[in-house]
């Protein structure tokens, strides 16, 4: 059995206000995303107090085997008297820079994509310090951008904007809070495991459920880009389209407002991203498996083979990225959750 332990910090991250041996928790990762952990503690615990666990006020390690696997905030607190036990809520520290905002212009002209993502941190950090530590990188993509103060929504939102348009990049704030970037894309390319659902119930070998939902809801295979000026011609939108995708699916349409990008081709870089991904129906897979991240193989950004006879679809090594994973631990078992997507490139 592999050991867990929770650590509590102060907002400064160096002083350990706690070691909480838990036994049961469950802690996920997430693909350009926060991430989150929640466990329990019997209310009139030691160590299970306000001082000690203070939303906001605390910083959370989880260590497994000794090892960081996890860091972020703690946000929340529930007590139920009736269980008595209080659950704990803690995300990324990620999340933060959803509550960070501009409070004054900045303007970047042809800057390297990762410079800007790198200086909205430095921006915020100048303002409150979060503890991110890290460097601008090169990715040789260069962006123009500018932020209003006060309109042009978070830190965060501005980041996934330059991270999801196309020849954009892959981003994680680890647990020692290290900004880190991949560019262009974080993970294997081909498949670094494959998870195998057999054609009947004695036949599985390492998933024990699984679900798949193809969605047409999402696909668009001609789509505008609005900037945010008062009055528009035809002519200052732009617009991208996939012959391939009209032919298979019918003309379907869509308006994305772009209000922080002046420069057409940046419109249509973005543009570009938003149709590679939405001119095909997209496959989500959620399954159930005792194959876990860390003894298997697979991270977030990998691209995983699916092996799988379901009748109405069947797979042999299916190439699917994985976008998160959660892993339950429950006295001593672990069991993990992973989400893939068809979308691989």
């Amino acid at each position: 059995m592999t050991d867990y332990t929770v650590s509590v910090y102060d907002m400064g991250g160096s002083t350990v206000v706690a070691d909480l041996p838990v036994s049961t928790l469950t802690v996920s990762k997430t693909l350009n995303a926060p991430g989150s952990v929640e466990f329990s503690l019997p209310m009139r615990h030691s160590d299970c107090t306000y001082a000690n666990l203070q939303p906001l006020a605390r910083r959370v390690k989880v260590f497994r085997g000794g090892g960081p696997i996890w860091g972020g905030d703690l946000w929340a607190a529930s007590v139920d008297a009736y269980s008595q036990t209080v659950r704990f809520a803690c995300e990324g520290y990620f999340k933060r820079l959803r509550y960070r905002r501009f409070a004054e212009n900045l303007f970047y002209k042809n800057v390297d994509q990762l410079a800007i993502a790198w200086g909205l941190i430095e921006y915020t950090q100048a303002q409150s310090n979060l503890g991110i530590t890290g460097s601008a990188g090169s990715s040789g993509v260069t962006r123009s951008r500018h932020y209003c103060a006060w309109e042009s929504g978070t830190v965060a939102d501005a980041i996934e904007d330059l991270a999801t348009a196309d020849d954009g990049f892959d981003f994680e704030i680890a647990p020692n809070l290290a900004w880190t970037v991949w560019h262009e894309r974080r993970g294997t390319t081909s498949p670094s495991k494959t998870f195998t659902f057999g054609t009947g119930p004695t036949n599985e070998t390492d998933i024990w459920s699984l679900r798949l939902d193809d969605d047409g809801s999402s696909v668009a295979n001609q789509i505008a880009g609005r900037p945010d000026d008062d009055c528009l011609d035809v002519s200052d939108f732009v617009v991208v389209e996939d012959a391939s995708s009209i032919a298979d699916f019918g003309l379907m349409q869509d308006l994305i407002d772009l209000p922080n990008i002046d420069e057409r081709d940046d419109r249509r870089a973005f543009l570009k991203e938003e149709l590679r991904i939405r001119k095909v129906t997209r496959k989500q897979v959620e399954l159930l498996s005792p194959s876990l991240p860390w003894d298997d193989g697979y991270e977030v950004g990998d691209v995983v083979g699916l092996t799988a006879d379901m009748g109405y679809i069947s797979y042999s090594s299916e190439p699917f990225r994985v976008i998160s994973w959660s892993v339950e631990v429950a006295e001593g078992n672990e069991t993990a959750s992973v989400l893939l997507d068809s979308v691989t490139t």
